[in-house]
């Protein structure tokens, strides 16, 4: 078999035993933590491969790095596979009370938490033959672009030329209305519309139109808005009702939370990037930061214009068909985010901006909305008068191939003068990676520096000041 072929095969047998790993894995109640990040890490190799399947420079490339590797990646899967049919899961059972039962099982978390490592690396490389494919592409439509380049050039000097001549007789009719005895009239005149190759339509005695400037009171904005809440949950704004441990913090990272907490425009956006854990929500430490802060802001300030989100994986049921859970998170924390700021926005609004129901309606929880949920959002910011703290935890959980692009849009649009961000994450986020700059990112290092720690509830009286 040659090198091509074998790697199409390779990349099929891969798919199915990964298949084989989310299906039982995405089964199991009560399991591990480690349990869910293979979930996530698993669907984003299966995209990428999914992909490359239907790459038709894969099933030509002789690449003998590339079969390697591709190898590899289906070893380790087919091995990891067997081990987990063995251990005969079912839908219904409890991981940890399977476990105790079955000496004999031959599931050890350490070596699966070694399995999602090495399929990160997988997903990192594979993905790099993607971005190089992509490349190409943008280099192909670079040429045709110049190939028609010359055209548009061509068109544009042909109007300009029409554009004069047009100008030259409209002087010939100024000339003509100051001097009757010139024999240039309007009427004799081509249309400049006309000219350009422009058909136009006349109408007698049609009134001007006119824009109605609606004036949206709070209560029939949160009626047109209310589709909103099916796509995420309350819960996750100040996940209520979880004990919070107190974090604590180093000097350096207090100095900067206080700068950003006053509004300073130099700490308008703040990056907290935490080491990778697989812990979740308040038994993080990265999380007790973000949820210490929006407590301390509603404790000793009453109506503060805070607005947060604590993101998550959603869950399978709730997804729309064929999106990725990634997309789902990111979707609820859009409309999470549009929701919360028409709910602190200076009511009424006398302006141009469309918050009728229908707008709304069009959120449907898609992929294809997120534009539509991106320009209402655009619209939104751009309203805040005042200044306004946002706090965004775990993005992390947002990162894939399925939602790089509006990722990267909705860090833009929160790039507000009124608007100040706080992002924290467990591990770096490619997307705030290449928005964010160095001076704005509080990194691992930055964290770890110097052993006295201080207790950021005590500290509530220095923010918001």
């Amino acid at each position: 078999m040659d090198v091509a072929s074998n790697a199409v095969s390779l990349i099929q047998f891969t798919i199915i035993g990964l298949a084989f790993i989310r299906q039982t894995f995405s089964s199991i109640k009560d399991g591990p933590q480690t349990v869910s990040y293979i979930v996530k890490n698993v669907q984003n190799l299966l995209h990428i491969l999914e992909r490359l399947s239907n790459n038709p420079a894969v099933k030509e490339s002789q690449d003998v790095v590339l079969s390697d590797m591709l190898k590899s990646c289906h070893d380790d899967v087919t091995r990891m596979a067997q081990e987990l049919d063995k251990c005969n899961f079912k839908a219904t059972d409890k991981m940890e009370l399977k476990l105790r039962r079955s000496g004999k099982s031959l599931f050890k978390e350490k070596e699966w938490t070694d399995f999602q490592a090495r399929l990160q690396g997988y997903s990192s490389s594979l993905s790099t033959i993607i971005t190089i494919e992509h490349s190409e592409k943008l280099f192909d439509m670079d040429r045709k672009m110049d190939g028609g380049q010359k055209l548009i050039q061509e068109e544009l000097l042909r109007i300009s030329n029409k554009c004069d001549r047009i100008e030259i007789k409209c002087e010939k009719v100024g000339v003509a209305s100051r001097n009757s005895q010139l024999q240039y009239t309007p009427d004799s005149l081509p249309n400049p519309l006309q000219a350009l190759g422009i058909g136009i339509e006349t109408r007698e005695n049609t009134p001007p139109m006119v824009t109605e400037r609606r004036r949206w009171t709070f209560d029939e904005v949160m009626a047109n808005s209310r589709c909103l809440e099916d796509f995420f949950s309350r819960d996750r704004i100040l996940l209520s009702g979880q004990i919070i441990k107190p974090p604590r913090v180093n000097k350096q990272t207090l100095d900067r939370l206080l700068r950003w907490s006053r509004a300073s425009p130099s700490s308008q956006t703040l990056w907290i990037k935490g080491p990778y854990t697989a812990t979740r929500d308040s038994e993080n430490n990265m999380t007790r930061i973000g949820l210490k802060l929006v407590n301390l802001a509603y404790e000793h300030r009453p109506n503060f214009p805070m607005i947060s989100f604590f993101c998550q994986l959603s869950p399978a049921k709730s997804l729309k068909l064929n999106e990725t859970a990634e997309m789902g998170a990111l979707t609820a924390v859009l409309y999470a985010l549009i929701k919360q700021i028409l709910e602190i926005l200076s009511l009424p609004l006398v302006e141009d901006i469309d918050l009728t129901k229908s707008r709304f309606q069009r959120l449907d929880g898609t992929k294809r909305a997120c534009k539509d949920a991106l320009l209402i959002l655009e619209d939104l910011v751009s309203h805040i008068t005042q200044p306004v703290f946002c706090i965004l935890d775990g993005l992390q959980w947002l990162e894939h191939t399925s939602t790089r692009n509006n990722m990267r849009k909705l860090l833009e649009v929160l790039r507000h003068n009124n608007l100040h961000v706080l992002y924290i994450t467990t591990g770096s986020v490619a997307s705030l990676r290449d928005t964010i700059s160095k001076d704005e990112t509080l990194g691992e290092q930055d964290l770890r520096d110097r052993a006295v720690k201080e207790d950021l509830g005590r500290q509530g009286q220095k923010f918001w000041t």
